[in-house]
């Protein structure tokens, strides 16, 4: 069995070898030179536009010149924008927000919320109200 499969190995890899003998040419990669009408935006971080008006970034790095499409960087999408849950308890508020070591929980009275728990509770308010209908 064994010597089935590396039989039928060798003969797989015997047939691709003497396939069709690919252009020396084509198989070498092309060097990426910086265009002469390159913007450097930063230390080795180079901006250019082409004639059909796509935008390229072309990157020094110890390994050679990287060319990249330049797209916009998609912003995270996060339902609380500080990060804060919060849980209403009668009187207090239990916050919770995800820290570095795992989930970290406090509670405050009503009356003493600070400007970024009052807007956590008027968001998970606001969420609650819109389950509702």
């Amino acid at each position: 069995m064994k010597i089935g499969f590396v039989l039928s190995f060798l003969v797989v890899a015997l047939v691709r070898a003497e396939g069709p003998v690919a252009d020396s040419a084509q198989s070498q990669p092309q060097a990426v030179v910086i265009p002469a009408a390159a913007v450097q935006i930063s230390p080795y971080l180079y901006s250019y536009t082409d004639k059909d008006g796509k935008k390229w970034l072309y990157r020094e790095t110890p390994f050679g010149m990287m060319r990249n499409p330049d797209k916009p960087v998609a912003a995270p999408k996060n339902p609380e924008p500080d990060g804060i849950r919060a849980f209403e308890d009668g009187d207090t508020v239990r916050f919770e927000r995800l820290g570095p070591l795992g989930i970290y929980h406090w509670t405050r009275n009503k009356s003493e919320l600070d400007p970024d728990e009052q807007a956590a509770l008027d968001r998970e308010r606001a969420r609650a109200a819109a389950k509702r209908y």
